[in-house]
Formats: structure tokens, C-alpha cells, sequence
């Protein structure tokens, strides 16, 4: 069962002193199920936050149809952005440094209007999950980017809704807290049943994660398949765009 669907969104933007828009996302059309992971693989400029953005209900098409949760992109974004989490690339962006780990949970679980009898033990349960418990009394800053990566992480998690944008998970992490966040995903995917689209240009990342994978280059997607189907085709992505392997 589809829990996205968008046909041929197309999305531009105005250029200063360009005599015509640049044409950030070019006629997509893409169907996303419930409880799968869908990698989209492309180099920088490809399209692909701007597709997630627009998924996500912060952004507005200029053309096409599309549906989140039965959501409307057009008439409902409000809606759909009460329903998914996003987690940026820099996963500095929402922490406030001047709070412990845990006083960052509780000050997004009031944001997020959780329940007050809630909040303690979703926190507690999102610290143990994320392997955070041994730092929730540390400052953001104190502990390593892959488990700032892991906070951002678990503050999108909190009202557990059944969509999570992952906008280039590991892109800015060493490859200790990359793959602990590879193995999180894993692990979100398995135990919530979350429906997962994450962006980056990493091949052995998205071989290593997704079910499936479009392929974006410049606004287009290229190819939409199985890892297993796609086959070379991942690999002479990365031979024409240079993306990394």
C-alpha cells in the first residue's frame, strides 16, 4: 500500500540575474509503501532534499500531484508535517547546547505536544534505544557527532510518527558513528515498522540499507528499482555523476 505517491512534481526556483528558473526537481513521479526503505542516490545538486522537502509538506510544488499519508501536498502540508520527521544533514540544527542531552528530549516533547504523563518514559525509552542513556546528562557539544547525530535522531522519534526523512544521514561523520547510524536505521525500520527515505551519495550506503533506490541526476529520476535489480546500474551512476562508492 502506498503511503506516498507523486506524479511528475516539478519544482523551480528563481535565479538572480537568470534569464529562466532552475529547475530543481524535473517531472517525478514516485510511490513509496508503507514499512519500506527508499534510498535516493545522487550527487550534490541532484534534486533529492528538495523532493524530500516537498514530501515533507515545507515545500510547495509548482506543478504535479502527490499524496502523504492521503494527504493532499497542495491543500494539506500542515497536516503531513504534523505526521513526519525530518532529520537535517547538520544535526546540530534544533539542539540547544546550553541543555543536557535528556533536557533536549524534554523540551521537544513539549514541542511536539506529547502527553505529559507520556514524556518521561518515551524519553527513556528513545535513550535506550539510541544507546544515550550513558550521555543524557552531557552538553550536545561534549559528545561525539555521531551521537549528536543519534539525539537529532531520537528527538524526531518521540511522537513516533510513521515517516522519517533522513536528509544525508552519515555525510558529516566518521566511520565509527556512520555506521552506528547505518545500523540505527536498520534497527528503527525493523522495531517501529517507520517508513524510511533518506538521501545520499554514498552507493555502498544505499546498497546496504534500502529495499529500493531511484536514482537522481539533475531534478530527474533515472532509474527506481530493487538494489538487486538495478544491479550495474548503481555503479555506472557513479561512473557518470561521480558520485562516491
Amino acid at each position: 500500500m502506498a503511503i506516498i505517491s507523486l506524479d511528475n512534481i516539478v519544482k523551480t526556483y528563481k535565479v538572480k540575474k537568470a534569464k529562466e528558473p532552475f529547475l530543481a526537481v524535473d517531472r517525478v513521479s514516485l510511490s513509496i509503501d508503507k514499512g519500506e526503505i527508499l534510498g535516493l542516490l545522487g550527487s550534490n545538486g541532484a534534486g533529492k532534499t528538495t523532493l524530500i522537502k516537498i514530501m515533507a509538506g515545507l515545500l510547495e510544488p509548482n506543478g504535479g500531484t502527490g499524496k502523504v499519508l492521503d494527504y493532499d501536498i497542495y491543500k494539506e502540508h500542515k497536516k503531513i508535517r504534523a505526521k513526519v520527521s525530518l532529520v537535517a544533514p547538520t544535526a546540530d540544527v534544533g539542539t540547544d547546547n546550553n541543555l543536557t542531552v535528556r533536557q533536549n528530549l524534554e523540551f521537544w516533547a513539549v514541542v511536539y505536544n506529547l502527553e505529559k504523563t507520556q514524556r518521561k518514559s518515551r524519553i527513556d525509552e528513545m535513550l535506550g534505544f539510541l544507546n544515550l542513556k550513558q550521555y543524557e546528562h552531557h552538553w550536545p557539544m561534549s559528545v561525539s557527532a555521531g551521537n549528536r547525530q543519534k539525539l537529532a535522531i531520537a528527538r524526531s522519534l518521540l511522537v513516533k510518527n510513521p515517516i522519517l526523512f533522513l536528509d544525508e544521514p552519515t555525510v558529516k561523520l566518521d566511520a565509527k558513528g556512520a555506521e552506528a547510524v547505518r545500523e540505527l536505521v536498520k534497527k528503527i525500520n525493523g522495531e517501529f515498522g517507520t517508513t524510511i527515505i533518506l538521501t545520499t551519495h554514498y552507493i555502498f550506503e544505499a546498497e546496504e540499507l534500502c529495499g529500493r533506490v531511484a536514482i537522481m541526476h539533475k531534478g530527474q529520476i533515472k532509474s527506481c528499482d530493487t538494489v538487486e535489480n538495478l544491479g550495474g546500474n548503481l555503479h555506472r551512476y557513479v561512473e557518470n555523476t561521480g558520485a562516491d562508492e
